[in-house]
């Protein structure tokens, strides 16, 4: 169902940026990033990266943000 995968894309996203605010927020992800936005990016990075649809989702979620709004690149 689309709205389960937005929940759950969306709450790791939530989980991973009060996690980085705490650590001086080392991910730089605007402002305003919408529920949509966090699950095309979560679905493009595993389209993209088929061997590591095996990990935890929480994994492929994290990694997926983590690489498309990561600082100082």
């Amino acid at each position: 169902n689309g709205l389960e995968c937005t929940g759950y894309v969306k709450g790791v996203a939530d989980a991973f940026a009060f996690q980085m605010d705490a650590q001086k927020r080392p991910l730089c992800m605007p402002d305003g990033v919408t529920a949509k936005e966090l699950v095309q990016v979560a679905v493009a990075w595993l389209q993209g990266n088929i061997p590591e649809r095996d990990y935890p989702a929480v994994a492929t979620v994290g990694i997926a943000i983590a690489k498309k709004w990561k600082c100082g690149d």
